[in-house]
């Protein structure tokens, strides 16, 4: 059993990776696809881009279930402060919340396994991208 296996953040943030990804080959063979010279027929279109729905739901998806996961390893719990960040940055009110659950059952998990300080980790998920967060996630 691999260490993302046992851990169910860390699956599903291995999941939201893969999901990602093919959403965005999705995303170019649509748009490859939809210049009129490709010769495509309108309805194969429509159901790519039906498609392209039900794999951005389902990343969605994905999301929500690592707001929900308990992270049983180091990397659960930093996928989850990743994905906090991610959704910080989105900044509406539904990801607002998710970022906070993410953020709380990271932080959950430093506190239990005390792999760092709770004022280290919440500084640390708060500064990702400064020269402070770098500086952090290093040690």
């Amino acid at each position: 059993m691999t260490p993302i296996e046992f851990c169910p953040a860390s699956a599903c943030a291995n999941l939201i990776g893969r999901l990602d990804a093919y959403f965005e080959l999705v995303q170019r063979g649509l748009a490859r696809a939809s210049d009129r010279k490709s010769g495509v027929p309108d309805m194969l279109l429509q159901q790519m881009e039906a498609h392209a729905d039900e794999v951005l739901m389902d990343l969605e998806a994905a999301r929500w279930r690592l707001a929900e996961a308990d992270a049983v390893s180091p990397a659960g719990a930093m996928a989850q402060l990743l994905a906090a960040i991610r959704d910080y940055r989105v900044g509406d009110d539904e990801e607002l919340a998710r970022a906070r659950a993410l953020e709380a059952r990271a932080h959950a998990f430093f506190r239990r396994a005390r792999v760092l300080a709770p004022e280290t980790a919440v500084r640390l998920s708060q500064s990702i991208g400064t020269p402070e967060g770098d500086a952090l996630a290093v040690v």
